[in-house]
């Protein structure tokens, strides 16, 4: 969970906010820190399934909460693995503190994405938080 924090904290560093400029929101067992720039997309027809999302511009923030008594899976590293499975992602792991991440990119009608993704562990829930822009975006944020 300090991963995830110190993860939000360098997207936050990268945006330019400052703490007077933040806000956090709660969602199932899981908080997070914010830019107050973005916003709450969470009722747009897109965002179905999603637990949150949010955004600002062209850089979307969305998280999938899914409760562990539901699940198989017993340890982070295993649902990463089916999260990557389930997507048919082949991509290389980086592992931060508790947590993983991996980055790549996909095609979305005819703009090619950058995604940056981290899978984390709370209390009852295992967590997919992703944050993705158009790719030529992906440096400016």
């Amino acid at each position: 969970m300090k991963r995830f924090a110190l993860c939000v904290l360098l997207i936050l560093w990268l945006t330019g906010c400052s703490a007077s400029d933040q806000f956090q929101i709660t969602c199932k067992d899981l908080t997070i820190t914010l830019p107050e720039t973005y916003l709450d997309l969470s009722e747009e027809s897109y965002a179905e399934g999603a637990d949150f999302l949010y955004g600002k511009e062209r850089l979307i923030i969305l998280g999938l909460g899914e409760k562990k008594s539901d699940l198989e899976i017993y340890n982070l590293e295993a649902y990463t693995a089916q999260v990557l499975k389930g997507n048919a992602l082949s991509c290389t792991l980086e592992t931060v503190g508790n947590s993983y991440r991996f980055t790549y990119q996909a095609p979305v009608y005819d703009t090619s994405y950058s995604y940056v993704t981290g899978t984390y562990e709370t209390a009852e829930h295992f967590w997919v938080v992703q944050c993705y822009c158009p790719r030529e975006y992906l440096e400016t944020y």
